[in-house]
């Protein structure tokens, strides 16, 4: 599947690298395509990966992930054009007061940013090193997602499985802020007592 990756930081690189370590083949957005940065990047992408401008990655296939800081999020997704079809996987967290207002948080926010295009939240909860390994011992992180087009959502789940986690389907974009309040309590952990190598999982008897 060919996915576009707008963003190739922390987690649009580590979420690539992923993928295309699973066989999938990835566009990243780039202001410096043939920077060291991106050529280190790309080459540790499995001869699967391109880079480029933010129009061409999204382009690129019918999944556009985005990996962008919030504030440059309106400025950036609204100059594109081609968002039509396309499913949209939102990793970003915004935290502080402006969600308050906001009963979708911020996911729904993209979405009404984006209306020809169907948001999922997912890869927002867990350091993005372990998207290429979700195995903690004998258990798998779980990676909730969440997103109002069931075919949509779906598709991403299936991504999320193909990768090692269990996916855990937390049904419309409702959910959101209680994925992003997961992050809160992830960096709480990683940052406080913890350290990043940690992940969420879900007991069942």
């Amino acid at each position: 599947m060919k996915i576009g990756i707008i963003g190739a930081g922390t987690v649009g690189g580590h979420l690539g690298r992923a993928l295309t370590a699973i066989g999938h083949d990835v566009f990243f957005s780039s202001r410096e395509p043939q920077s060291e940065k991106m050529q280190s990047l790309l080459a540790q992408c499995h001869g699967r990966a391109n880079a480029g401008s933010w129009q061409q990655a999204l382009d690129f296939g019918p999944i556009v992930a985005v990996a962008l800081r919030w504030e440059v999020l309106p400025t950036v997704l609204t100059s594109l054009t081609g968002w039509e079809g396309k499913i949209v996987i939102d990793t970003t967290n915004r935290f502080g007061g402006s969600d308050a207002s906001h009963p979708g948080g911020s996911s729904a926010d993209l979405a009404a940013m984006l209306p020809q295009a169907q948001v999922v939240k997912a890869f927002n909860s867990i350091g993005a090193e372990r998207y290429l390994d979700p195995q903690f011992g004998n258990q798998r992180a779980i990676m909730p997602y969440c997103g109002d087009d069931p075919q949509a959502r779906q598709t991403v789940g299936q991504l999320i499985d193909q990768l090692g986690f269990e996916a855990l389907d937390m049904g419309g974009l409702s959910a959101a802020p209680m994925l992003q309040s997961l992050a809160q309590f992830w960096i709480a952990l990683a940052y406080g007592s913890q350290g990043r190598d940690i992940a969420f999982a879900l007991l069942r008897r």
